[in-house]
């Protein structure tokens, strides 16, 4: 063979494999173009009540998939919450931010806010019968592995969150973002079986140390795998860009901790392998 022949057959294999790699980038193009975190309310019934929630998921994927249940705020589902959502939907969760005050009943934010969180935090019975629910709803979707649900909460979603866990709903995990730790049942920390990761403000108001030290004494007793991780020069919703920056104040927000709380939060997924995409 001589050396022209052996040209023309290497042009035509170079030609070939161009044509595939060109194919196979169109392949991707084309599924990076139809993926999309569709962002949807979620309206779910119980008691003669009806809630809405906010849901968050990437419909390129396929399959059961892991998912999170995330506590509100204490104003209810809203902007911030459906910033998160979507955030870890990107990481290929399903998300659902459980609506606990129910339709119409979601609150101003302030003393309205204060006053609709505060019925809940004296009766830790019902906050965890609206998470309960909340957790039914996300576990019999068609696209979640009920196996693979971590709970997630933010500040009263925080608490809501732990209550849930106590309350022995089998999760795979719970996050807490500035939570108020305190309960009246210490003792319910025995029906905890995952792990848990607190991201906290060493200067929060409305965590003293006594609620800590008595929350790390819980979680010790029961045996719980916990990690407690506190900010310094950190306060209350500290992950929340509405909080402001007024250090003077009780709460504010601090990118530092918040972006160090991300990560944090990463890495704890990632130990827990639940199969995310990222």
């Amino acid at each position: 063979m001589n050396w022209t022949t052996k040209l023309a057959r290497n042009f035509i294999q170079y030609k070939r494999y161009l044509s595939s790699f060109a194919l196979t980038i169109s392949m991707c193009a084309t599924q990076v173009t139809h993926a999309e975190i569709v962002f949807e309310k979620s309206t779910y019934h119980f008691n003669n009540l009806n809630f809405v929630g906010q849901l968050a998921y990437d419909n390129s994927l396929t399959g059961q998939l892991p998912a999170i249940l995330m506590g509100p705020t204490w104003t209810g589902p809203g902007e911030y919450t459906q910033m998160r959502a979507k955030a870890l939907a990107k990481m290929g969760y399903v998300v659902l931010v459980a609506d606990i005050y129910s339709e119409g009943a979601q609150p101003a934010r302030g003393k309205e806010s204060a006053a609709a969180m505060d019925v809940f935090m004296k009766d830790r019975t019902k906050l965890r019968q609206r998470m309960q629910w909340a957790y039914q709803v996300l576990s019999k979707n068609p696209h979640v592995d009920p196996g693979k649900i971590v709970a997630l909460g933010y500040c009263f979603g925080g608490t809501a969150v732990l209550e849930l866990a106590r309350d022995a709903a089998p999760l795979a995990g719970v996050v807490v973002y500035h939570g108020m730790l305190d309960t009246p049942n210490p003792g319910d920390a025995k029906n905890i079986k995952s792990p848990v990761i607190v991201f906290n403000g060493a200067d929060d108001p409305n965590v003293p140390m006594k609620d800590i030290e008595d929350f790390e004494q819980e979680m010790r007793l029961a045996k719980v795998d916990l990690q407690f991780v506190n900010y310094s020069g950190t306060k209350h919703a500290f992950t929340d860009p509405s909080s402001g920056t007024d250090q003077s104040k009780g709460a504010f927000y601090n990118p530092v901790s918040d972006a160090r709380s991300w990560i944090g939060l990463e890495n704890f997924l990632k130990e827990l392998n639940l199969g995310q995409k990222k």
